[in-house]
């Protein structure tokens, strides 16, 4: 018997909520990991009121919408989905090829390890493209007639969020001094092989970056402070917690490095033209690894 589209809804709508709950559930020990704390029976407690009620709005948000409107916005969950798994799959799965040949990663050249880790991220790219090559295709064709409207309406969004990042930084250097971790391993790296530095922080993360973080995030939260929020706060998260032991002052560096990642969010939001973030982060990152060039070389 075929169903309708009354009842497919229905089904559509209890799979999604079903798939937002178990999502929630893998998150649960995020919150833990960014304050430090070890699980309590209090905070499952509250975090289960937390998943249900969230799964909830979503059921009470998409109960009037269409048929049509349901499968629309559940193509974008899936791109969303699809592109923040491989991502993460991928980025796990970097020296997987040195796993299975056997090889001593730290016996292989630098130049080769460069060679390498480039081509991997123009292939991880490249993939993450290909799942967003339609959205891509229309942004491009509204960017090359309204560049000039975009970069004038959404400098004042960088802008802002550079004058977060340098107040910020300062209150935070005179509490305490110090470098974030993902800081001093840019440093670190940025003295060995400049050149992979600038490639990678310039061209490919942005790229990479605003596919995930920003379009990919866009596709998964309709609501605009809550998309905002959440992108600039994991891309915040993931350049500041780089290692297992989070100390104060990686909380508070949250604030700068998230900044521009709400920035960015908001831009998307306005335009609804990735490449307009896009191109911010790459003069952002250009910026900054100009001023870490002059730090280390000059000053």
């Amino acid at each position: 018997m075929k169903l309708d589209n009354k009842e497919m809804k229905i089904y559509i709508l209890i799979f999604c909520a079903i798939v937002l709950y178990a999502i929630l559930l893998t998150l649960k020990n995020i919150p833990l990991m960014l304050i430090g704390s070890s699980e309590s029976s209090i905070y499952n407690i509250i975090y289960q009121f937390f998943a249900i009620g969230s799964t909830g709005l979503f059921l009470v948000s998409w109960r009037n919408k269409s048929y049509e409107q349901l499968i629309e916005q559940l193509k974008k969950y899936i791109t969303g989905l699809g592109a923040i798994t491989v991502y993460f799959l991928l980025s796990e799965l970097q020296l997987l090829p040195f796993q299975l040949l056997d090889i001593d990663i730290t016996k292989i050249p630098l130049y080769l390890k460069i060679i390498y880790l480039l081509c991997y991220e123009a292939i991880l790219i490249g993939i993450i493209v290909l799942i967003h090559l339609k959205k891509l295709k229309g942004d491009f064709n509204l960017l090359k007639n309204n560049h000039e409207i975009y970069f004038k309406n959404c400098l004042k969004y960088w802008l802002i969020a550079l004058f977060i990042m340098y107040i910020s930084n300062f209150i935070i250097f005179e509490i305490q001094s110090g470098l974030p971790a993902n800081e001093e391993i840019i440093r670190q790296q940025f003295q060995v092989s400049p050149i992979y530095i600038f490639i990678s922080a310039v061209l490919f993360a942005p790229i990479i970056e605003e596919l995930i973080f920003r379009q990919s995030f866009r596709n998964l939260f309709q609501n605009k402070w809550l998309f905002i929020i959440i992108s600039g706060l994991v891309f915040g998260g993931m350049h500041v917690f780089t290692g297992n032991n989070i100390s104060k002052l990686d909380l508070l560096y949250l604030i700068p490095y998230s900044a521009p990642g709400m920035a960015f969010a908001y831009m998307l939001y306005k335009t609804d033209n990735i490449f307009v973030s896009m191109g911010f982060h790459m003069l952002h990152n250009g910026i900054m690894i100009a001023l870490q060039f002059l730090t280390i070389y000059f000053l």
